[in-house]
Order: structure tokens, then C-alpha cells, then sequence
């Protein structure tokens, strides 16, 4: 799982997370378990990922697909990115 660095610069700059999970909410759960201190980037107060927070699986922006529920194969390549907005 690759991890922008708004994410990274609050876990020692590590820009990569390394999981087994049958689908997007398992891995995001595999990194909460490890660094809970991300939850309050990537979740809003009812618990759904925030809308500035974009997740790919190979490159499949999970809003396209099943959402939390996408499934990962062996092997896949998660990247979360959060948006930037500007003015």
C-alpha cells in the first residue's frame, strides 16, 4: 500500500505499507491496527472515507468499483492519495 505523504510524514515517513487482506476495508484496517493515527485522515466522524481521500487498486479508483468492498488479488497495488485543493 502506497501512502501520500500527508499520511507517511505522521508515521516516521514510511510511504509504504505492506498487507494481506481480501479487500480494501481489511488492508485499511491492517494499517489502522498499525497506525491508528491516520483514522481521522482517512475516515470522517461517521466512519465513511472522507471524500478528499481517493484509493486505487491497480490503478481502479474504488468509487469506480465495489468501494471499501473491492477486492484485492495477491499481488495488488493499493495507492491512497488525498486530494489537493487549491485556490
Amino acid at each position: 500500500m502506497s501512502l501520500p505523504d500527508t499520511m507517511s510524514s505522521r508515521i516516521n515517513d514510511q510511504d509504504l505499507f505492506q498487507t494481506s487482506a481480501e479487500n480494501v476495508e481489511e488492508a485499511l484496517s491492517n494499517l489502522l491496527n498499525d497506525y491508528s493515527e491516520l483514522r481521522d485522515i482517512i475516515y470522517d466522524e461517521s466512519q465513511n472515507i472522507r471524500r478528499f481521500i481517493n484509493i486505487f487498486v491497480d490503478g481502479v479508483n474504488i468509487k469506480d468499483t465495489e468501494g471499501i468492498l473491492t477486492e484485492i488479488k495477491l499481488n495488488a497495488e493499493i495507492t491512497i492519495l488525498a486530494a489537493i485543493a487549491g485556490g
